[in-house]
């Protein structure tokens, strides 16, 4: 472990003097360009029309966007369903109903699975269909297509075109295939700009230098990694915004491919924030929000929960300023916890330095450049 101040005696932080936050009410300068130029992108979609305006040609493909409508609305329709026919066999389970309600459950259950997958298959043909057709007028526009796609066919497939990663942007465009169409097509165009391993460590050095993110050396009780941010080591005025979404996307990058596996079903990641502490020199608005976008854009259904420890008063002021700008689903996986119980219930206590209620010791925590 990294010389420096333990994790269960941090320094007193800065004097007021000292302070710099975004919650003073002075206008920050927009950062819609620091990662890429499609960062920020409104709705508009930039894709390019394969379809004719007129004619036959316009009659079929509105036809075949109603039939695509049609299937997500469907899709949804059908998860909900699954959603409740779980909850109400708990229910019957704990109730101790007969063998028959069960079975009947069970065999609606069996049929919405069924009827969810092969609408899931259909969806992701087609978005992987839209997906090479982009690429393919990009290829005709412009003499040659992104750069980072310049390698084999099948590790870009693999890499930027599996299964697993058309799924995460459909389900973060609620199936809507356009959409989801736009969101990935955006993707790519950051990720030529900001490919994985491209961050030196020499752009982030004060950020590695404050020691502030770790990864755990094992895993919550889903099997995910966990990442553990120290949130009082992040002081505004040592670095700028930019290294501090550089930083940002080095630390998901690292995680994700080093410690993720959506072959075996280990897609998401376990975020431990430590929040003891926190003050005006480490709460920074402009950082929060532009780092919530990053995520949602560029790394959607990459977050599986988010374990808050001890917020002070002060956090509370400025979760006010926040909460309504972050989205509804990942308000739903922040879980604020206080005590080791709470931390129990999404990983081995054992696992778990003591100052943020576990039992094991500091040495269990990895810099996250070093892991």
């Amino acid at each position: 472990m990294a010389e420096g101040p333990s994790l269960a005696q941090e320094v007193a932080p800065p004097s007021p003097a000292m302070n710099v936050t975004c919650m003073s009410g002075k206008k920050k300068p927009k950062v819609s360009a620091l990662v890429s130029p499609c960062f920020g992108i409104g709705k508009s979609s930039a894709r390019i029309s394969h379809r004719s305006e007129n004619g036959v040609g316009a009659d079929s493909a509105r036809g075949a966007d109603r039939e695509l409508a049609l299937k997500s609305h469907r899709l949804l329709h059908q998860q909900n369903i699954l959603r409740k026919l779980s909850t109400s066999r708990i229910a019957l389970l704990s109730k101790g109903r007969s063998n028959t309600d069960r079975t009947v459950q069970d065999s609606l259950r069996e049929e919405a699975e069924l009827e969810i997958e092969e609408l899931e298959t259909d969806l992701l043909e087609r978005l992987e269909s839209n997906i090479m057709q982009e690429m393919a007028a990009i290829e005709r526009i412009s003499h040659g297509s992104f750069s980072f796609l310049s390698e084999s066919a099948e590790t870009v497939k693999e890499e930027f075109m599996s299964k697993h990663t058309l799924r995460r942007f459909l389900i973060a465009r609620n199936w809507d295939i356009d959409q989801a169409t736009q969101m990935l097509m955006e993707y790519y165009r950051w990720r030529e700009i900001n490919p994985v391993g491209g961050i030196r460590h020499e752009t982030i050095e004060t950020s590695l230098a404050a020691k502030k993110v770790f990864m755990l050396k094992e895993r919550d009780w889903n099997g995910r990694p966990v990442l553990v941010v120290v949130a009082t080591r992040h002081i505004v005025a040592h670095q700028t915004l930019e290294e501090t979404i550089r930083f940002v996307q080095y630390c998901t990058d690292k995680i994700m491919h080093i410690a993720m596996d959506d072959e075996r079903g280990v897609s998401k990641m376990c975020v431990f924030v430590d929040l003891r502490n926190t003050g005006g020199h480490c709460l920074d608005k402009t950082a929060l929000g532009t780092m919530l976008e990053l995520m949602q854009n560029y790394f959607p259904e990459r977050l599986g929960t988010a374990i808050l420890w001890k917020p002070p008063t002060i956090f509370w002021l400025a979760w006010k300023l926040i909460h309504n700008f972050i989205p509804k689903e990942t308000r739903r996986r922040m879980c604020f916890a206080y005590k080791q119980k709470d931390v129990s219930k999404f990983m081995d206590p054992s696992f778990v330095p003591e100052c943020f209620g576990g039992t094991a010791s500091d040495d269990i925590l990895t810099p996250i450049e070093d892991a």
